[in-house]
Protein backbone atom coordinates (compact mmCIF):
# COMPACT_ATOMS: atom_id res chain seq x y z
CA UNK A 1 0.00 0.00 0.00
CA UNK A 2 1.17 3.75 -0.89
CA UNK A 3 0.08 6.78 0.66
CA UNK A 4 -3.38 7.14 -1.10
CA UNK A 5 -4.21 3.18 -0.24
CA UNK A 6 -3.64 1.98 -3.28
CA UNK A 7 -1.77 -1.20 -4.02
CA UNK A 8 1.53 -0.91 -6.47
CA UNK A 9 -0.47 -2.89 -8.96
CA UNK A 10 -3.21 -0.49 -9.11
CA UNK A 11 -1.00 2.41 -9.68
CA UNK A 12 0.61 0.55 -12.37
CA UNK A 13 -2.59 0.01 -14.17
CA UNK A 14 -3.96 3.13 -13.34
CA UNK A 15 -0.87 4.65 -14.86
CA UNK A 16 -0.52 2.84 -17.52
CA UNK A 17 -4.24 3.50 -18.39
CA UNK A 18 -3.37 7.37 -17.81
CA UNK A 19 -0.30 6.78 -20.40
CA UNK A 20 -2.94 4.61 -22.98
CA UNK A 21 -5.54 7.28 -22.72
CA UNK A 22 -2.67 10.29 -23.28
CA UNK A 23 -1.32 8.55 -26.49
CA UNK A 24 -4.88 7.81 -27.79
CA UNK A 25 -5.64 11.63 -27.72
CA UNK A 26 -2.35 12.75 -28.98
CA UNK A 27 -3.07 9.85 -32.07
CA UNK A 28 -6.53 11.52 -32.56
CA UNK A 29 -5.33 14.73 -34.76
CA UNK A 30 -3.16 12.09 -37.23
CA UNK A 31 -5.36 9.49 -37.22
CA UNK A 32 -6.80 8.67 -41.13
CA UNK A 33 -10.51 10.28 -40.86
CA UNK A 34 -11.09 11.07 -44.34
CA UNK A 35 -13.27 9.51 -47.00
CA UNK A 36 -12.80 5.91 -48.50
CA UNK A 37 -12.05 8.03 -51.50
CA UNK A 38 -11.16 11.73 -52.42
CA UNK A 39 -14.53 13.57 -52.03
CA UNK A 40 -15.33 16.97 -53.12
CA UNK A 41 -17.04 19.29 -50.73
CA UNK A 42 -18.44 22.86 -51.36
CA UNK A 43 -18.58 24.86 -48.73
CA UNK A 44 -20.45 28.93 -48.65
CA UNK A 45 -18.29 31.72 -47.95
CA UNK A 46 -18.90 32.86 -44.57
CA UNK A 47 -20.65 29.79 -43.47
CA UNK A 48 -21.28 29.35 -39.69
CA UNK A 49 -18.39 26.54 -38.27
CA UNK A 50 -21.20 24.27 -37.60
CA UNK A 51 -22.54 24.29 -40.99
CA UNK A 52 -19.00 23.65 -42.16
CA UNK A 53 -18.58 20.79 -39.98
CA UNK A 54 -21.90 19.61 -41.06
CA UNK A 55 -21.07 19.74 -44.76
CA UNK A 56 -18.28 17.40 -44.43
CA UNK A 57 -19.19 15.01 -41.30
CA UNK A 58 -20.93 12.48 -43.88
CA UNK A 59 -17.47 12.35 -45.71
CA UNK A 60 -15.18 11.38 -42.80
CA UNK A 61 -15.04 7.86 -41.29
CA UNK A 62 -14.78 9.30 -37.52
CA UNK A 63 -16.99 12.24 -37.49
CA UNK A 64 -16.43 11.83 -33.39
CA UNK A 65 -13.12 11.61 -33.29
CA UNK A 66 -13.22 15.28 -35.56
CA UNK A 67 -15.27 16.85 -33.24
CA UNK A 68 -13.03 16.00 -30.33
CA UNK A 69 -10.30 17.65 -31.83
CA UNK A 70 -12.14 20.67 -32.98
CA UNK A 71 -13.32 21.45 -29.71
CA UNK A 72 -9.87 21.18 -28.59
CA UNK A 73 -8.75 24.22 -31.03
CA UNK A 74 -11.36 26.67 -30.21
CA UNK A 75 -12.90 26.76 -33.88
CA UNK A 76 -13.61 30.30 -35.45
CA UNK A 77 -17.20 31.48 -35.71
CA UNK A 78 -17.29 31.21 -39.48
CA UNK A 79 -15.28 29.92 -41.87
CA UNK A 80 -13.80 31.63 -45.71
CA UNK A 81 -15.45 28.75 -47.58
CA UNK A 82 -14.20 27.30 -50.65
CA UNK A 83 -14.22 23.87 -52.33
CA UNK A 84 -12.06 20.88 -50.86
CA UNK A 85 -10.79 17.50 -51.88
CA UNK A 86 -10.58 15.21 -48.43
CA UNK A 87 -8.65 12.50 -48.82
CA UNK A 88 -8.60 9.55 -47.64
CA UNK A 89 -5.38 9.86 -45.25
CA UNK A 90 -6.09 12.56 -43.90
CA UNK A 91 -6.12 13.43 -40.12
CA UNK A 92 -8.70 15.72 -38.02
CA UNK A 93 -5.49 17.92 -37.74
CA UNK A 94 -5.60 18.72 -41.00
CA UNK A 95 -8.89 18.83 -42.27
CA UNK A 96 -9.66 21.45 -39.50
CA UNK A 97 -6.68 23.52 -40.52
CA UNK A 98 -8.15 23.66 -43.86
CA UNK A 99 -11.29 24.09 -43.34
CA UNK A 100 -10.65 26.64 -40.05
CA UNK A 101 -8.19 28.38 -42.84
CA UNK A 102 -9.96 28.10 -45.99
CA UNK A 103 -6.88 26.20 -47.75
CA UNK A 104 -9.27 25.11 -50.87
CA UNK A 105 -8.70 23.61 -53.38
CA UNK A 106 -9.17 24.48 -57.11
CA UNK A 107 -12.10 23.65 -59.32
CA UNK A 108 -11.50 23.28 -63.04
CA UNK A 109 -14.31 25.48 -65.40
CA UNK A 110 -15.33 25.80 -68.64
CA UNK A 111 -17.65 27.64 -71.21
CA UNK A 112 -18.59 27.67 -74.44
CA UNK A 113 -21.79 29.07 -76.75
CA UNK A 114 -21.88 32.27 -74.93
CA UNK A 115 -23.85 34.65 -77.24
CA UNK A 116 -23.50 37.52 -74.47
CA UNK A 117 -22.11 38.60 -71.31
CA UNK A 118 -25.51 37.34 -69.47
CA UNK A 119 -25.02 34.26 -70.73
CA UNK A 120 -21.55 33.84 -69.85
CA UNK A 121 -22.59 35.07 -66.07
CA UNK A 122 -24.98 32.42 -66.21
CA UNK A 123 -22.34 29.68 -66.80
CA UNK A 124 -19.75 30.96 -64.49
CA UNK A 125 -22.52 31.06 -61.72
CA UNK A 126 -23.72 27.63 -61.80
CA UNK A 127 -20.06 26.76 -61.81
CA UNK A 128 -18.74 28.64 -58.71
CA UNK A 129 -19.66 30.26 -55.50
CA UNK A 130 -20.25 34.01 -56.66
CA UNK A 131 -24.15 33.91 -58.44
CA UNK A 132 -24.29 35.35 -62.35
CA UNK A 133 -25.79 38.90 -61.00
CA UNK A 134 -22.14 39.45 -59.59
CA UNK A 135 -20.67 38.37 -62.27
CA UNK A 136 -23.01 39.76 -64.51
CA UNK A 137 -22.27 43.02 -62.55
CA UNK A 138 -18.35 42.99 -63.09
CA UNK A 139 -19.06 42.32 -66.94
CA UNK A 140 -21.01 44.98 -67.20
CA UNK A 141 -18.53 47.39 -65.10
CA UNK A 142 -16.53 49.83 -67.27
CA UNK A 143 -14.28 50.45 -64.44
CA UNK A 144 -13.27 46.78 -64.87
CA UNK A 145 -12.23 47.17 -68.65
CA UNK A 146 -10.60 50.09 -68.38
CA UNK A 147 -8.60 48.07 -65.47
CA UNK A 148 -7.75 45.21 -67.58
CA UNK A 149 -6.80 46.44 -71.20
CA UNK A 150 -9.10 49.71 -71.83
CA UNK A 151 -10.86 47.34 -73.99
CA UNK A 152 -14.03 49.40 -75.84
CA UNK A 153 -17.16 47.93 -75.11
CA UNK A 154 -18.05 46.81 -78.85
CA UNK A 155 -14.26 44.24 -78.83
CA UNK A 156 -14.92 43.03 -75.18
CA UNK A 157 -16.38 39.52 -76.65
CA UNK A 158 -13.40 39.01 -78.42
CA UNK A 159 -11.47 39.01 -75.24
CA UNK A 160 -12.58 35.97 -74.14
CA UNK A 161 -11.58 32.31 -75.74
CA UNK A 162 -13.50 29.87 -74.18
CA UNK A 163 -11.28 26.89 -72.97
CA UNK A 164 -11.22 25.39 -69.85
CA UNK A 165 -9.56 27.07 -66.29
CA UNK A 166 -8.27 26.34 -63.25
CA UNK A 167 -9.50 29.24 -60.54
CA UNK A 168 -10.72 29.05 -56.58
CA UNK A 169 -14.66 28.01 -56.17
CA UNK A 170 -14.79 30.68 -53.66
CA UNK A 171 -13.18 33.61 -55.68
CA UNK A 172 -14.26 36.85 -56.20
CA UNK A 173 -15.81 37.55 -59.76
CA UNK A 174 -13.66 39.48 -60.70
CA UNK A 175 -10.37 37.27 -59.48
CA UNK A 176 -12.33 34.84 -61.69
CA UNK A 177 -12.39 36.97 -64.62
CA UNK A 178 -8.91 37.97 -64.83
CA UNK A 179 -7.84 34.72 -65.00
CA UNK A 180 -10.41 33.44 -67.95
CA UNK A 181 -8.84 36.74 -69.68
CA UNK A 182 -5.56 34.67 -69.49
CA UNK A 183 -7.07 32.76 -71.83
CA UNK A 184 -6.74 35.00 -74.90
CA UNK A 185 -2.87 35.51 -74.02
CA UNK A 186 -2.66 32.08 -74.08
CA UNK A 187 -4.45 31.44 -77.42
CA UNK A 188 -2.75 34.19 -79.16
CA UNK A 189 0.40 32.72 -80.07
CA UNK A 190 2.86 34.62 -82.26
CA UNK A 191 2.00 31.99 -84.69
CA UNK A 192 -1.69 32.86 -84.98
CA UNK A 193 -0.58 36.17 -85.03
CA UNK A 194 1.18 36.11 -88.07
CA UNK A 195 -1.56 33.60 -89.61
CA UNK A 196 -4.19 36.92 -88.68
CA UNK A 197 -2.01 39.41 -90.39
CA UNK A 198 -1.65 36.89 -93.82
CA UNK A 199 -5.20 37.29 -93.74
CA UNK A 200 -4.96 40.80 -93.64
CA UNK A 201 -6.88 40.93 -90.38
CA UNK A 202 -6.22 42.48 -86.60
CA UNK A 203 -7.12 39.59 -84.17
CA UNK A 204 -10.37 41.61 -83.38
CA UNK A 205 -11.42 41.20 -86.91
CA UNK A 206 -10.40 37.47 -86.60
CA UNK A 207 -12.82 37.39 -83.58
CA UNK A 208 -15.57 39.14 -85.14
CA UNK A 209 -15.67 36.78 -88.04
CA UNK A 210 -15.10 33.64 -86.41
CA UNK A 211 -18.44 34.74 -84.69
CA UNK A 212 -20.14 35.11 -87.34
CA UNK A 213 -18.27 32.02 -88.48
CA UNK A 214 -19.96 29.84 -85.73
CA UNK A 215 -23.28 31.52 -85.96
CA UNK A 216 -23.67 30.80 -89.97
CA UNK A 217 -23.14 26.78 -89.04
CA UNK A 218 -22.03 24.63 -86.35
CA UNK A 219 -20.94 21.85 -88.31
CA UNK A 220 -16.59 22.26 -88.03
CA UNK A 221 -15.93 20.73 -91.28
CA UNK A 222 -18.00 23.50 -92.89
CA UNK A 223 -16.12 26.13 -91.11
CA UNK A 224 -13.02 27.18 -93.21
CA UNK A 225 -15.14 27.19 -96.25
CA UNK A 226 -17.59 29.46 -94.73
CA UNK A 227 -14.71 31.83 -93.49
CA UNK A 228 -12.94 31.35 -96.76
CA UNK A 229 -16.47 32.86 -98.27
CA UNK A 230 -16.52 36.00 -96.22
CA UNK A 231 -13.12 36.50 -96.72
CA UNK A 232 -13.49 36.54 -100.52
CA UNK A 233 -16.23 38.72 -99.81
CA UNK A 234 -14.46 41.54 -97.96
CA UNK A 235 -11.39 41.43 -100.32
CA UNK A 236 -13.83 42.10 -103.51
CA UNK A 237 -15.72 45.07 -101.40
CA UNK A 238 -18.89 43.70 -101.61
CA UNK A 239 -20.98 43.48 -98.34
CA UNK A 240 -21.30 40.44 -96.10
CA UNK A 241 -24.51 39.93 -95.70
CA UNK A 242 -24.73 37.88 -92.93
CA UNK A 243 -28.15 36.72 -91.66
CA UNK A 244 -26.51 36.29 -87.90
CA UNK A 245 -26.07 40.16 -88.25
CA UNK A 246 -29.39 40.77 -89.42
CA UNK A 247 -30.76 39.08 -86.33
CA UNK A 248 -27.90 40.56 -83.70
CA UNK A 249 -28.94 44.21 -84.94
CA UNK A 250 -32.55 43.39 -84.84
CA UNK A 251 -32.93 41.81 -81.84
CA UNK A 252 -31.06 44.59 -80.66
CA UNK A 253 -33.38 47.05 -82.49
CA UNK A 254 -36.71 45.24 -81.11
CA UNK A 255 -35.73 43.05 -78.26
CA UNK A 256 -37.28 39.46 -78.96
CA UNK A 257 -38.43 36.99 -76.08
CA UNK A 258 -38.48 34.05 -79.05
CA UNK A 259 -35.62 33.07 -81.00
CA UNK A 260 -35.52 34.58 -84.73
CA UNK A 261 -35.87 31.48 -86.82
CA UNK A 262 -36.11 33.21 -90.60
CA UNK A 263 -34.64 36.70 -91.63
CA UNK A 264 -37.65 38.22 -93.10
CA UNK A 265 -37.28 40.99 -95.40
CA UNK A 266 -38.51 43.98 -93.00
CA UNK A 267 -35.31 42.51 -90.30
CA UNK A 268 -33.10 44.15 -92.85
CA UNK A 269 -33.96 47.47 -92.12
CA UNK A 270 -32.47 47.03 -88.35
CA UNK A 271 -30.61 50.06 -88.02
CA UNK A 272 -26.77 50.07 -86.69
CA UNK A 273 -23.23 48.79 -87.70
CA UNK A 274 -23.92 45.76 -86.91
CA UNK A 275 -26.39 44.56 -89.92
CA UNK A 276 -23.95 43.36 -92.49
CA UNK A 277 -26.81 44.30 -95.20
CA UNK A 278 -26.48 47.72 -94.61
CA UNK A 279 -23.58 48.75 -93.93
CA UNK A 280 -19.61 47.46 -95.84
CA UNK A 281 -16.94 45.36 -93.82
CA UNK A 282 -16.74 43.44 -90.72
CA UNK A 283 -18.65 45.49 -87.92
CA UNK A 284 -17.20 46.70 -84.69
CA UNK A 285 -16.62 43.81 -82.60
CA UNK A 286 -18.39 39.75 -82.13
CA UNK A 287 -21.64 38.58 -82.37
CA UNK A 288 -20.89 36.33 -80.01
CA UNK A 289 -17.67 34.86 -77.71
CA UNK A 290 -16.16 32.81 -81.01
CA UNK A 291 -14.85 29.79 -80.02
CA UNK A 292 -11.24 28.07 -81.15
CA UNK A 293 -12.67 26.20 -83.85
CA UNK A 294 -14.05 29.18 -85.11
CA UNK A 295 -11.52 31.20 -84.85
CA UNK A 296 -8.74 28.38 -85.92
CA UNK A 297 -10.86 28.58 -88.83
CA UNK A 298 -10.49 32.27 -89.94
CA UNK A 299 -7.03 31.75 -89.24
CA UNK A 300 -7.00 28.60 -91.70
CA UNK A 301 -9.46 29.73 -93.96
CA UNK A 302 -10.32 27.65 -97.15
CA UNK A 303 -9.29 28.78 -100.43
CA UNK A 304 -12.14 29.04 -103.49
CA UNK A 305 -14.11 31.66 -105.21
CA UNK A 306 -17.46 30.96 -103.51
CA UNK A 307 -19.38 34.49 -103.06
CA UNK A 308 -22.57 33.10 -101.62
CA UNK A 309 -23.86 30.30 -99.44
CA UNK A 310 -27.37 29.20 -98.49
CA UNK A 311 -29.00 26.75 -96.14
CA UNK A 312 -29.24 23.08 -97.97
CA UNK A 313 -32.79 21.37 -97.12
CA UNK A 314 -30.99 17.98 -98.33
CA UNK A 315 -28.40 18.11 -95.77
CA UNK A 316 -29.60 20.02 -92.41
CA UNK A 317 -27.10 22.16 -90.63
CA UNK A 318 -25.32 22.28 -94.14
CA UNK A 319 -25.13 24.47 -96.92
CA UNK A 320 -24.79 25.18 -100.67
CA UNK A 321 -22.34 27.13 -101.88
CA UNK A 322 -21.83 29.36 -105.10
CA UNK A 323 -19.91 31.41 -107.15
CA UNK A 324 -22.41 33.30 -109.28
CA UNK A 325 -25.47 35.24 -107.76
CA UNK A 326 -27.83 32.92 -110.36
CA UNK A 327 -26.59 29.76 -109.39
CA UNK A 328 -26.96 31.56 -105.82
CA UNK A 329 -30.80 32.23 -106.54
CA UNK A 330 -31.97 28.50 -107.25
CA UNK A 331 -30.11 27.23 -104.13
CA UNK A 332 -32.64 30.30 -102.13
CA UNK A 333 -35.52 28.91 -103.76
CA UNK A 334 -35.01 25.44 -103.12
CA UNK A 335 -34.51 26.83 -99.49
CA UNK A 336 -37.60 28.81 -99.29
CA UNK A 337 -39.51 26.27 -100.90
CA UNK A 338 -38.27 23.68 -98.42
CA UNK A 339 -39.19 26.29 -95.38
CA UNK A 340 -42.88 27.00 -96.78
CA UNK A 341 -43.44 23.18 -96.87
CA UNK A 342 -42.43 23.61 -93.05
CA UNK A 343 -44.23 26.04 -92.57
CA UNK A 344 -41.35 28.04 -91.47
CA UNK A 345 -42.11 31.95 -90.95
CA UNK A 346 -39.99 33.13 -88.24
Amino acid sequence: MNLFGISKKTAILFGGGLLLAAAFVGAVPFFPNGPQEPTSVRIPRGAPWEEAVDSIRPTLRFPVLFRLWSSLKNPPDSVPGGHYVLESSEGSRSLYGRIAGGWEDPVRISFNSVDNFGVLASKLGVQLDADSASFDAVLRSDSFWVTNGNIPRAERLAAFVPNSFEVYWSAEPEQVLVKLLEGYEAFWTSERKTQAQAQGLTLVQVATLASIVQKETAKGEEMPRVAGLYLNRLRQGIKLQSDPTVIYAYRAWRPQTKPVRRVLNYMLRAPGPYNTYQVMGLPPGPIAVPEIQALQAVLQAEKHRYLYMCADPDRPGFHRFAVTDVAHEKNRLDYIAWLNRRKIYR
